[in-house]
């Protein structure tokens, strides 16, 4: 799984602003759904220096909002804001490089920026670095780093950086293999509704990989992937119920 996220929220990028001044008056104009004269009020400072103002140009340009749709311009105002700093202009300009939406796609470039954000604790980024570490995409392939941002994801709650995580324990990919770690990263992860951790989870808990062997907890969280689905977990989900009394099984479910 790869997030991401090209269409922002607004919200995001207009919360920044400074409180007073010529900011404030483009972020009130925008609101009114005045988009050109928010641009305009915005690009005298963004040719000033301002971070806010460029990545909020950035935004505009990336999503048509008060000048034509346009990626290479909006990707020159990201550049500008992430040159300064800008954790969420590194952010896109990953993503965007990463795509190669109407410019070209560049892993080298989406992982330069990714690394940027990544390094300022930004847990996208994090995610997004462990996935192309571990793929070897604009970086050599490289388990040991991709388990290390997937663990600093991990660790800040993101659930997909904790199914990964838990999978690269269980293979002992980058990392000393180590079921009980594995199955308390799926166990995170399960517990935050992902579906490939809770069929992971039902499997350890039928072999007791990492934990005690215990089939009604196998079946219950067999169920829940299930209930979102799941064909696998469907599957083994039916097969556990032919060992388990009616009882067991409208207990665990």
């Amino acid at each position: 799984m790869r997030k991401l996220i090209i269409s922002l929220c607004i919200l995001l990028w207009l919360c920044s602003f400074a409180s007073a001044g010529q900011l404030d008056d483009a972020e009130s104009e925008y609101f009114k759904g005045n988009f050109a004269q928010s641009f305009k009020l915005l690009q005298p400072l963004a040719e000033q220096g301002s971070v806010d103002a460029q990545a909020k140009l950035g935004f505009m340009y990336a999503n048509g909002k008060g000048v034509p749709q346009n990626n290479k311009k909006a990707v020159e105002w990201f550049t500008k804001a992430a040159i300064q700093g800008d954790i969420r202009a590194q952010f896109v300009l990953g993503n965007m490089y990463y795509v190669g939406e109407d410019l070209k796609q560049d892993f080298v470039e989406s992982a330069y920026w990714y690394k940027k954000a990544a390094e300022q604790g930004h847990s996208d980024s994090q995610f997004n670095l462990g996935n192309m570490y571990r793929e070897g995409q604009g970086v050599e392939k490289n388990f040991k780093q991709s388990t290390k941002w997937y663990m600093k994801a991990a660790e800040q709650g993101d659930a997909s950086a904790q199914y990964n995580l838990g999978a690269m324990y269980s293979q002992g990919q980058g990392i000393i293999q180590d079921h009980k770690k594995a199955f308390d990263w799926f166990k995170k992860s399960a517990e935050q509704g992902t579906v490939s951790a809770q069929h992971q989870l039902s499997l350890m808990y039928y072999q007791g990989k990492g934990t005690k062997k215990d089939i009604l907890l196998a079946h219950m969280w067999a169920s829940l992937a299930a209930n979102k689905a799941d064909v696998a977990s469907m599957k083994f989900r039916d097969l556990l119920a032919l060992n388990m009394t009616r009882d067991q099984v409208k207990n665990s479910s």
